[in-house]
């Protein structure tokens, strides 16, 4: 099963490169916060399910709870730590980690669940309900199966590729103590590097350490830093090529987390990896076109892979990415 929902008002509609399914429900709550659900029904096991929340400017904390039939799990919150979450959601019983399990910041299915909702809750707040902001959620089977990967790999790809080419950073150049933790934000800050408001490679190494765990790579907050400069974000999950040529031919790059076993990516700057993000930039028959952070020096971080090799690295497992909102007439 694969699926993906947008709700959203405002430059989401415009700008955001896939398609807007609708809006949001909101309520007010009696912590004076706003609420919003959404039914994704009965979903089987070996499902992940990635949530995100993006507005531009300052950026609310929030707290997604995913709630079945039987159980309640409160696995995402942003930042990572407790917001109040509405009384008729503080419930919970012994079965809380059995059917799904918390991955920080997704859910995986452990079983088959019936009923399944995700509930949005932002921080108390003043005025009137969010107008300009983007919800996603996502879902897919954690793992694709063989014949799914020999399709997405088989596949011979148009040439598309994003103009101007975003700016390179290595984070092999920061501290030593850092530069085998900053994969994400070296990503981030590649692609935000396209927008006027860009922010500095530094400031969005800070913005994304999440002091709950220690960890830069926490997909929510990568989004949030990106919503802070104005650029509306989302996560989304992928299980084949469609729609990324249409992202990139929108000059909008695509953030993958991607994961390979020894010598399975030949050009990659590392021999393997368990989990590492790279900036993808461009569609070339059988050549995909990338920006690896993990390249020795900027100089060398832009590179080119084999197709089937990169789709098992990204979309074999979980396939999520960071995507960005088009850059709007005249603003670069």
């Amino acid at each position: 099963m694969e699926f993906s929902i947008r709700l959203a008002e405002g430059n989401a509609h415009h700008y955001y490169p896939l398609p807007v399914t609708g809006q949001a429900q909101w309520h007010r709550d009696e912590a004076g916060g706003w609420r919003t659900s959404v039914a994704l029904g009965d979903l089987p096991a070996g499902q992940i399910v990635v949530p995100s929340f993006s507005q531009p400017g300052p950026q609310p904390d929030h707290q997604f709870v995913l709630t079945t039939t039987a159980a309640t799990d409160r696995g995402v919150t942003v930042p990572l730590h407790p917001v109040p979450a509405p009384a008729d959601l503080q419930k919970t019983n012994a079965a809380v980690n059995a059917p799904v399990t918390s991955h920080i910041d997704c859910w995986h299915t452990a079983e088959d669940v019936a009923g399944v909702q995700v509930h949005l809750h932002l921080q108390p707040r003043a005025g009137s309900a969010p107008a300009d902001y983007l919800l996603n959620l996502s879902t897919r089977p954690v793992n694709l199966s063989d014949k799914a990967m020999h399709e997405a790999g088989s596949a011979q790809l148009p040439d598309s590729r994003v103009q101007p080419a975003p700016t390179p950073y290595s984070q092999m150049t920061a501290a030593a103590e850092l530069r085998q933790r900053i994969c994400s934000p070296t990503a981030l800050a590649m692609a935000l590097s396209l927008y006027p408001q860009a922010p500095s490679w530094q400031d969005t190494i800070s913005a994304c350490l999440d002091r709950a765990t220690g960890a830069y790579g926490v997909w929510p907050l990568a989004i949030r830093w990106a919503g802070s400069c104005g650029v509306l974000a989302g996560v989304e999950t992928f299980s084949s090529w469609q729609g990324v040529q249409q992202i990139l031919d929108g000059n909008t790059p695509i953030v993958c987390s991607i994961r390979f076993d020894k010598d399975a990516l030949p050009g990659a700057p590392m021999q393997q990896s368990g989990g590492h993000l790279v900036l993808l930039t461009g569609l070339q028959g059988d050549r995909v076109q990338v920006y690896d952070p993990a390249a020795a020096d900027p100089e060398s971080v832009p590179r080119t892979y084999p197709t089937d090799a990169f789709a098992r690295a990204w979309l074999q497992r979980r396939g999520a990415a960071y995507l960005f909102s088009r850059r709007q007439a005249g603003t670069g």
